[in-house]
């Protein structure tokens, strides 16, 4: 399958990319070639272009992209491990800023122990522990708020001859009507 051609706006752009494919990216960190990519991306969807068009045109994955994307909208303190050349990993710096919406506390106390060399070992690893720990922490708060939510009130008002039974919840409230009878039977 052909590549159809490039918009106007999208020409402005191709030797940049050419220039990509040919430099050398060990030279270049990884938020400045994120920085990139989202550029392209965002040139490109304003086309009508898709995802998968944007990755075709790089030359990566789409799933590449998709990381490379979410590290480039990742808090500050995040872009600065890759600006800095702590990190060199993309998988790891995605791992960090699909959680940090989680826990940035969590994240900017893992970076501190990073770069004062608390944490040893390989970065994908020891992220990946975080992740599981926020995630962790995230689920039994979840979990916890579900139990807050199961609290039941229950009322019975008397209106002439039939009674008004209301369940209620946090989350929902039902009412019957029911009558004299059902007391005496």
């Amino acid at each position: 399958m052909d590549i159809e051609p490039l918009s106007n706006k999208e020409q402005t752009l191709e030797h940049w990319i050419s220039c990509l494919k040919h430099y050398n990216l060990r030279k270049v960190s990884l938020i400045d070639i994120a920085n990139f990519y989202a550029k392209i991306y965002n040139l490109c969807i304003s086309e009508g272009k898709d995802h998968a068009y944007v990755a075709k045109r790089l030359g990566i994955s789409q799933g590449r992209l998709s990381k490379y994307l979410k590290f480039n909208g990742s808090p500050q303190i995040i872009k600065n491990l890759s600006a800095e050349n702590k990190i060199v990993d993309v998988e790891a710096l995605y791992i960090l800023a699909s959680i940090a919406d989680k826990d940035i506390q969590a994240i900017t106390e893992f970076i501190h122990q990073w770069k004062s060399k608390e944490i040893s070992g390989s970065i994908r690893p020891a992220v990946k522990r975080l992740a599981r720990t926020i995630n962790k922490k995230n689920k039994e708060n979840t979990e916890a708020n579900i139990e807050d939510k199961k609290v039941l009130d229950i009322s019975i008002i008397k209106t002439g001859n039939q009674y008004l039974l209301t369940l209620k919840n946090s989350i929902k409230q039902i009412s019957f009507n029911i009558d004299s009878d059902f007391f005496n039977a």
